[in-house]
């Protein structure tokens, strides 16, 4: 998922870690674990400040990109994608 600059580009991946690339430099900026399941899906807040994640592992993840802090959410079941409104 790109954020609303074109610049940077989320990705995630079956071992529950979320990278962060920089697509002007075509390098890796960060990088966290954020599940214990495979990523479904990230996408970024209307504001670009914070990114949404979503597994496997029934957690849906909001983190301050700014912060690093973040809250976990319980869902019921794995979560297939999240609507940015």
């Amino acid at each position: 998922m790109p954020d609303k600059t074109g610049k940077m580009l989320v990705t995630g991946y079956e071992s529950g870690r979320v990278q962060i690339w920089d697509l002007v430099t075509q390098r890796l900026s960060s990088g966290f674990d954020a599940h214990k399941g495979p990523v479904w899906v990230v996408n970024y807040s209307p504001d670009g400040k914070t990114l949404i994640t979503a597994s496997d592992d029934n957690v849906v993840n909001i983190r301050n990109l700014a912060t690093g802090k973040y809250d976990s959410l319980d869902h019921p079941n794995a979560a297939l994608c999240i609507e940015n409104k």
